[in-house]
C-alpha cells in the first residue's frame, strides 16, 4: 500500500546541542568510571523496565514461564501464523486513494483532500491530532481543521501526518495492569520523535529515501507494541532482567513482520531488518539504532536513570548528522 508514496522540519525549541554535549563531555585523559556511559543494550533494558509498575531484577535469570512464552513467540514467527499480528490496527481502506491524491495535487485541491480524509472519521480524528503533536507541529497555534492543515503543510508535508495518524492506533490496546499505561503511551511519542530524526539525518546525508527512513522510525517500536498485548501468561508482578533482552530482540523481529503486514516499502522492511542481527551493516540501519538510543537514553536522563554527563558523552560519540535530536524530545 505504502508503494503509493515517494519523497517541514518541526521547530526545534532549545535544547542540548551536540556542541553542548562535547562541552560536557570529559576530556579524553580524564575517564572517570563515574561518566562510563552504559552500552546500547543496557539503554535498552532500562527503558523497557519502566514499561513495568514493579521494579525489575535486572540481573535475575530467565523463568520457565518467561522462557515458554519467548519459544512461542519465536515460533510464530517462524511458523508464518504470528496471532499476534491479526490484533494489529489494519490501515484505513481508504489510504489508496488519500495517497494516490497527495501523489498528483495537481489534480485536486486543499478542500477535496480533506474531504477524502473525513470520509474516514477514526483517522481524520487521528490526523489532528498526530499534526498537533510536539514531534510534528509546525506552529505555536494549533491547527483545528483538515483543510487548515492540508494549506499549511502542503501535500508533500500530508504525507508524513497521514502515515503517523494511520499507524498510531497501534499503541492503543487493554494493557496488562503490570504495565505502566502513561509509559506505554509514551511508546508512540517516542516513535514519532525518532521518525523526526531520521527524517532531518535523511536530509543532511541527502539520502534518496527520506520518508522511508521516516516510517522506519515510526514503526520501529511496533513489535514492542505488539507483544506487549500478550503478556497474559506471564506470572510475575515484573519480568526478569533477562526476560527484557529476549523481549527486545524478539521485538525487533516482530516489527519487520508488522511492517511487511502492512505492505510498507521494502526499504523501510530492510532497514528494520537489519536491527535484527545478522550480518547486514547498513548505514542507515545504524542511523537508526543511533536514534533509537539517544531517544530512550534521553527518556531515562528526564526520569533521573542516566545522568547529564552520561547523555552528554553519549551524544559526543554521534556524527554531526544527528545535531538537534533530542532536543525536547523525550516522552514516556
Amino acid at each position: 500500500m505504502f508503494s503509493w508514496f515517494r519523497r517541514k522540519h518541526k521547530p526545534q525549541p532549545e535544547g542540548f546541542t551536540l556542541a553542548a554535549a562535547r562541552a560536557l563531555a570529559p576530556e579524553s585523559d580524564a575517564a572517570p568510571a563515574a561518566t562510563a556511559v552504559p552500552e546500547a543494550a543496557e539503554i535498552h533494558r532500562r527503558y523497557l523496565a519502566r514499561l513495568f509498575r514493579a521494579a525489575v531484577d535486572a540481573d535475575a535469570a530467565l523463568r520457565e514461564d518467561e522462557a515458554a512464552w519467548l519459544r512461542q513467540r519465536e515460533e510464530e514467527l517462524r511458523s508464518k501464523h504470528v496471532s499476534l499480528l491479526e490484533q494489529v490496527p489494519r490501515l484505513p481502506s481508504v489510504m489508496p486513494r488519500l495517497l494516490a491524491a497527495i501523489n498528483d495535487p495537481a489534480k485536486g485541491n486543499a478542500r477535496e483532500l480533506a474531504a477524502l480524509l473525513e470520509s474516514d472519521p477514526v483517522l481524520a480524528a487521528n490526523v489532528l491530532g498526530v499534526v498537533n503533536t510536539p514531534a510534528l507541529r509546525v506552529r505555536r497555534e494549533p491547527i483545528e481543521s483538515l483543510e487548515q492543515a492540508v494549506v499549511i503543510l502542503g501535500f508533500s508535508g500530508m504525507r508524513e501526518v497521514i502515515a503517523a495518524a494511520a499507524i498510531s492506533p497501534i499503541v492503543n490496546f487493554n494493557r496488562d495492569r503490570r504495565l505502566d499505561g502513561e509509559v506505554v503511551k509514551g511508546l508512540w511519542s517516542q516513535s514519532l520523535d525518532v521518525a523526526v530524526a531520521m527524517r532531518t539525518a535523511a536530509r543532511r546525508t541527502a539520502s534518496p529515501h527520506g520518508f522511508e527512513l521516516y516510517l522506519a522510525g515510526l514503526t520501529h517500536a511496533s513489535g514492542l507494541m505488539a507483544l506487549l498485548r500478550g503478556l497474559g501468561s506471564l506470572t510475575a508482578a515484573a519480568p526478569s532482567g533477562a526476560f527484557l533482552s529476549g523481549l527486545e530482540s524478539l521485538s525487533r523481529r516482530y516489527t519487520v513482520a508488522i511492517v511487511r503486514h502492512w505492505g510498507l516499502p521494502e526499504h523501510t522492511a530492510h532497514v528494520l531488518s537489519c536491527r535484527t542481527g545478522g550480518r547486514c551493516s547498513h548505514p542507515e540501519a545504524a542511523m537508526l539504532e543511533q536514534a533509537v538510543t539517544l531517544m530512550r537514553a534521553c527518556v531515562l536522563g528526564q526520569a533521573g536513570l542516566l545522568d547529564q554527563t552520561q547523555l552528554a558523552a553519549l551524544r559526543q560519540r554521534l556524527p554531526d548528522y544527528a545535531e538537534g535530536w533530542c532536543q525536547g524530545a523525550a516522552h514516556a
